[in-house]
């Protein structure tokens, strides 16, 4: 499978993201072995690109697939948080369950409209200090709307539009 930059950052991810929220208990509900074993045969094709969110539940699926290949691959995590300190319990709850120092994508989960991208306003201000701090890589939003992404495209604090296609 060849890989493709990621933005700036020199970093190769491959073209097919590997979303987990089939595999976790929101659907499939496979077992950590079986989850962990889809995953590492994810990466053997050359997959390292990997979509969750806190709701999915598959953190700990990821963490345990990837334990040791942390630095190889691009893990989105994405939450529902309103204010700074909900955002601060999800962030902390993904680094341990992905067993990642640093997040290397976390979204705002599905921003449908301006106005409630404007209501998630301390969940997206505590992001960017996350950010600085070196506990995320980049900040954006989830969405399944055209309004979705025209607030995101609106707004200089989100680096990455994750859209519904």
């Amino acid at each position: 499978m060849k890989k493709r930059k990621l933005g700036q950052t020199g970093f190769w991810v491959s073209p097919l993201c590997y979303g987990t929220l089939t595999i976790g208990p929101r659907q499939k509900n496979l077992s950590l072995a079986e989850g962990e074993a889809l995953i590492r045969y994810a990466l053997e094709l050359g997959i390292n690109f990997f979509d969750s969110a806190e709701i999915y539940g598959t953190y700990p699926y990821l963490g345990r697939a990837l334990r040791g290949r942390q630095a190889d691959v691009v893990v989105v995590a994405k939450s529902y948080a309103v204010t700074a300190e909900e955002m601060k319990r999800s962030v902390e709850k993904a680094r341990q369950e992905l067993e990642m120092e640093r997040i290397p994508l976390f979204l705002l989960h599905e921003q449908e409209s301006a106005a409630k991208l404007r209501g998630h306003r301390g969940a997206l201000e505590y992001l960017v200090g996350a950010k600085e701090k070196g506990l995320v890589g980049a900040v954006g939003l989830s969405t399944h709307t055209v309004a979705g992404v025209r607030a995101g495209a609106s707004c200089p604090e989100i680096e990455v539009i994750h859209p519904l296609y």
